[in-house]
């Protein structure tokens, strides 16, 4: 019985992860600040607020900057960027709710008069792993 169990948790400490490169395409290089990533596993919080699944931060002068995660599993997956340009973690609007700092959603929805949604931007994470491109908008 022993040697069932101390295999089970074996299995269940080496599950299988995915890894998630996020490829993203025009990010205005010579604006200071931040470009951070992250992968949202539901709708709840989708784009910017409540707690995504994984986070991570881009080299924003790299020649082809993105984010690399690192998922617990297949499965469904959204994707929103920001390009935090004064630091204060979110993405500034105007008065009229534009952002007026740089942006992406996976899928590269865009809206007149509001944001993407979980059920816009989702896509696929195989077991192999997925690369996709966003597009920054500033």
């Amino acid at each position: 019985m022993m040697l069932i169990t101390t295999t089970l948790t074996a299995l269940a400490l080496t599950a299988p992860s995915v890894t998630l490169t996020v490829a993203l395409d025009g990010v205005e290089a010579d604006r200071k600040g931040d470009v951070r990533c992250a992968v949202y596993d539901s709708a709840l919080g989708f784009p910017g607020e409540g707690k995504p699944a994984a986070l991570a931060a881009a080299d924003r002068s790299a020649e082809e900057p993105s984010c690399t995660f690192t998922l617990p599993a297949p499965g469904t997956y959204a994707v929103a960027v920001m390009h935090d340009e004064n630091g204060n973690q979110k993405v500034d609007q105007n008065l009229f709710g534009a952002p007026t700092e740089g942006w992406a959603t996976s899928n590269n929805v865009t809206h007149a008069f509001r944001g993407p949604s979980f059920d816009e931007s989702k896509f696929i994470v195989p077991a192999d792993g997925a690369s996709i491109r966003v597009i920054m908008h500033y």
